[in-house]
């Protein structure tokens, strides 16, 4: 290709070599083209601005004047991100640019995999994702440690989060942010799975969070209440998935507690299934359980299976009684 090229520029005769308007249909040809050109080309604004729109890297080839050109460069990196590795270095703290880079980055990055995932990609697909993942990499520090500034790639790809510094990582916004949109805790740092107040944000999101927070807040009544608005397992993981010491404790203090098991199974009923055995024959709890959640009445004592009103409670959630009673498969009470 770069013989193709260079054959290509030496078919031109010396007069033609210093015709502007030939020159500017040559590098539209093939934006590389700008490498062979008269060096006085190489520091004209039109040539190298028809060069970058055509091939956005080829600003490589530019004279130092223009590759520290703002138009230039603003051109080649909203084009191609591999352009910024071009550009004069002090460019490469120009917000705006940066910016640009970072989403051509990113859009590019979320098509490109979006076609793997299809499996309707090829080798080049790959190895253009390959190039192109560094990027990133050579952004200044500063703008990745910048809350305001990451947060807007966030809508754009959602994997921009694992780029963003360590930093941004403890920052409890920026990843709430990201929470929000994946439902899942992906790089957070471990100092926010331990502060309460961001715990009980994100379980809002997505109760099974309270799966990966740290034992301690998983016992907290309040982090509890929160889960089971979204997780029906929130009671179920708090005490099979912490050490035995702590839940004894739990044991006594929270699952024994009858108006704290209330508030449990008013907002979630399935919560009566992970409480102390004798809550599940107690009528008011077992009422309670059921308006929540109807299908917690598989989880209670056998005797309050058949009670009429709680049979009716059911029924009413269930369109008509008769319903209610298929579905929990206890005809053979009657």
């Amino acid at each position: 290709m770069i013989n193709k090229r260079f054959d290509a520029y030496n078919n031109l005769s010396v007069p033609e070599k210093q015709n502007k308007d030939i020159i500017l249909k040559f590098v539209s040809q093939n934006g590389l083209n700008l490498e062979y050109v008269l060096k006085q080309f190489k520091d004209d604004i039109d040539v190298v601005m028809e060069s970058v729109k055509n091939k956005p890297v080829a600003i490589q080839y530019a004279s130092k004047r223009l590759k520290a050109e703002y138009k230039v460069a603003i051109e080649a990196v909203k084009k191609d991100s591999m352009a910024f590795m071009h550009i004069h270095k002090y460019l490469r703290y120009n917000k705006d640019i940066v910016f640009e880079a970072m989403k051509t980055f990113y859009e590019l990055y979320r098509k490109n995999m979006k076609r793997v995932y299809n499996k309707t990609t090829f080798v080049g697909n790959f190895n253009k994702i390959h190039n192109t993942k560094y990027i990133p990499h050579i952004i200044p520090v500063d703008f990745l440690s910048d809350k305001d500034f990451m947060m807007k790639f966030v809508d754009i790809d959602v994997n921009s989060v694992y780029d963003a510094s360590n930093k941004l990582h403890m920052n409890a916004d920026y990843m709430y942010e990201y929470i929000k949109r994946t439902k899942q805790l992906g790089c957070i740092h471990s100092s926010l799975l331990r502060n309460k107040e961001f715990i009980l944000r994100i379980l809002k999101i997505n109760g099974s969070l309270i799966e990966k927070i740290e034992s301690y807040l998983r016992v907290d009544r309040d982090v509890i209440l929160i889960a089971l608005h979204d997780y029906d397992n929130a009671m179920y993981i708090t005490s099979y998935s912490i050490p035995v010491y702590i839940f004894k404790d739990f044991m006594s203090d929270v699952i024994t507690d009858r108006e704290y098991v209330k508030k449990a199974v008013k907002i979630n009923g399935m919560a009566i299934r992970d409480c102390d055995k004798k809550f599940k024959s107690d009528k008011e709890i077992v009422m309670y359980a059921v308006k929540s959640n109807k299908k917690c009445l598989i989880y209670v004592d056998d005797e309050l299976k058949k009670d009429n009103e709680i049979l009716f409670c059911v029924g009413k959630k269930m369109s008509t009684p008769i319903r209610a009673i298929e579905l929990f498969n206890i005809t053979f009470l009657f």
